[in-house]
């Protein structure tokens, strides 16, 4: 990612101030210095960008693939047959905000677990002081 893509979407969240509001009276504003806003544009984007690069991260190894079969002809009385059939590898569904990952035994949940912590451990930035 370029420099100043990074300021850029960085700039979204600059001094981003924060209220919490509880039982008709408003706090202090506090900063945020983390996540994006609710509503933010930015949100979804980030989000997928960051969600593909953690299953390439987690399944860079695996060998335990689950395929869709489709077809690209319409007749729904003829998806038994053989040919025009594809195959696409399904590894994750995402539907707005909420993720579904295809794992289909536990060795391969653990090991996806294993190199999503570690990613994560590898690539966080660090907590502000």
């Amino acid at each position: 990612m370029s420099a100043k893509l990074l300021r850029m979407i960085m700039s979204f969240d600059d001094d981003m101030m924060g209220t919490v509001q509880f039982d008709g009276l408003f706090s202090d504003p506090f900063p945020i210095k983390s996540g994006v806003k609710q509503g933010c544009v930015l949100a979804h984007m980030l989000f997928g960008i960051f969600f593909s690069l953690l299953l390439r991260y987690a399944f860079h190894e695996s060998e335990d693939d689950i395929f869709l079969q489709t077809r690209s002809e319409y007749n729904l009385l003829r998806l038994r047959a053989k040919t025009k059939v594809h195959q696409v590898l399904i590894r994750e569904m995402l539907v707005a905000d909420d993720a579904a990952l295809a794992i289909h035994c536990e060795e391969c949940l653990y090991m996806y677990l294993s190199h999503a912590s570690r990613m994560y451990s590898e690539n966080s930035p660090s907590p502000p002081a």
